[in-house]
């Protein structure tokens, strides 16, 4: 409903509609109604949890497209998603007076943030219902979701300097995982796997050997021979081709690993196997 001001729906708004349209002057807030990925925001790539709500005020730059996280990104999330610009606004500002405090605060707000506790209630209700609400009614359950997002109880930074730390192994171990799957063929990196499990690169490395038994570059490399493994055995791709799609940076060094880890060439394991 862009002549309107405001744009709801799912998570195509934000994978098309941020290539296309300028967010300068447009608020955005997102539930995640199931799934986890990850997304860019301010340059920085961002996990995406099941039940998350976040909010991202105007010049705050986005992304959730495929083309920067790489093929398996976000492919099972399902998102309710509602995007309004200062059109919107000004027009509500036009038609009641009253409503002035509000747009304020929204104007006020210069970082990303993600609701919690009562809000996250209260705004989680309200997103399930703009998803079933009709066109007349929307207006209106958006002026609830506004009333709350603005204000500034029980909301969280989603960037911030440091990030925060996890106490539990559970979710240190699920951020990880999650992290690895969905960067595993644009690319794991030691600083930004480190930087959102909520540790230093130091105690990472420690945590990862602990609770991995092996480093993190060989267990991304036997997740990366598992998937080799299986396309040699059921696909006529050549073995440059399958090396590429698992996300290994040349064959030299894919034909290295995989006779370290298996004990023979990928052309002998797929000749032996098949046999």
């Amino acid at each position: 409903m862009k002549s309107s001001g405001y744009w709801t729906g799912g998570l195509d708004i934000l994978v098309h509609g941020n290539k296309k349209v300028h967010y300068d002057s447009a608020w955005t807030l997102v539930y995640v109604k199931s799934g986890a990925g990850m997304y860019v925001l301010d340059g920085r790539l961002t996990c995406l949890n099941h039940n998350d709500i976040i909010f991202i005020p105007p010049r705050v730059s986005y992304s959730f497209a495929p083309a920067d996280m790489g093929d398996e990104y976000n492919e099972n999330v399902e998102v309710i998603a509602l995007c309004f610009n200062q059109v919107w606004t000004d027009a509500l500002l036009k038609a009641f007076i009253h409503y002035g405090d509000l747009v304020l605060r929204l104007k006020e707000m210069d970082s990303a943030v993600m609701m919690t506790g009562r809000k996250w209630m209260a705004v989680y209700n309200l997103m399930n219902t703009l998803a079933q609400a009709s066109d007349e009614t929307k207006p209106l359950v958006i002026l609830q979701i506004l009333g709350h997002v603005s204000t500034n109880e029980d909301t969280a930074p989603i960037l911030t300097s440091k990030a925060p730390e996890l106490t539990d192994v559970a979710e240190k171990k699920s951020r990880i995982d999650r992290y690895i799957s969905c960067n595993l063929l644009s690319g794991v990196t030691l600083e930004d796997i480190a930087a959102y499990a909520g540790m230093n690169k130091t105690y990472f490395c420690l945590f990862f050997k602990k609770h991995y038994g092996m480093g993190l570059i060989e267990y991304v490399n036997s997740i990366k021979l598992d998937m080799a493994c299986a396309m040699l055995l059921k696909s006529d791709a050549s073995v440059a081709d399958i090396a590429t799609q698992c996300g290994f940076r040349t064959v030299t060094y894919f034909n290295r690993v995989f006779k370290a880890a298996k004990g023979q060439s990928p052309k002998e394991y797929k000749t032996k196997t098949i046999k």
